[in-house]
């Protein structure tokens, strides 16, 4: 609850005591890390998520969600790609390819999004913003999207 009221603070001190209760554990680790990453701590936190894939028979598509928004938030939209492009999370591609200039692809993501979530596309930032993603992550996707022809997004309130 702390991480969804934006108390990082508080929520940082529960995410130590579970990895100190259970650090091995790969849904303690993909959740902490993943959460942590989402509060702004990318760096340092997504070798966590990393562990959690390697430790997990399933590999939850939301943490390699988390490893494609590292690797978009630093620039390596081909990596971020790679990453997402297996993902259910089209909106992601059509940003990485809007970015990477690639048009026909951001069109058949885009379909493909607004096929699956019309809502979420028509606001990114409110959707997104609910997650907790940091705001500038948020300015950079929509910054990949504007690129593909899509308008003006609505900023947080």
């Amino acid at each position: 609850m702390h991480f969804y009221r934006g108390e990082f603070a508080e929520a940082g001190e529960i995410h130590r005591r579970l990895l100190s209760l259970n650090s091995t554990n790969p849904d303690v680790l993909g959740q902490v890390g993943l959460r942590t990453a989402r509060a702004g701590n990318w760096d340092e936190r997504i070798a966590l998520v990393r562990r959690s894939i390697d430790r997990s028979i399933t590999e939850p598509w939301g943490y390699h969600t988390a490893i494609a928004l590292h690797h978009y938030r630093r620039g390596d939209y081909d990596a971020a790609l790679a990453e997402a492009e297996p993902l259910p999370v089209p909106f992601i591609v059509t940003a990485i390819h809007g970015q990477l200039g690639n048009k026909a692809e951001a069109q058949r993501a885009l379909d493909r999004a607004m096929e699956l979530n019309p809502r979420f596309m028509r606001d990114p930032w409110t959707a997104l913003g609910r997650s907790n993603i940091p705001e500038e992550v948020i300015d950079e996707l929509v910054d990949g999207l504007a690129k593909v022809g899509l308008g003006t997004f609505p900023a947080i309130n």
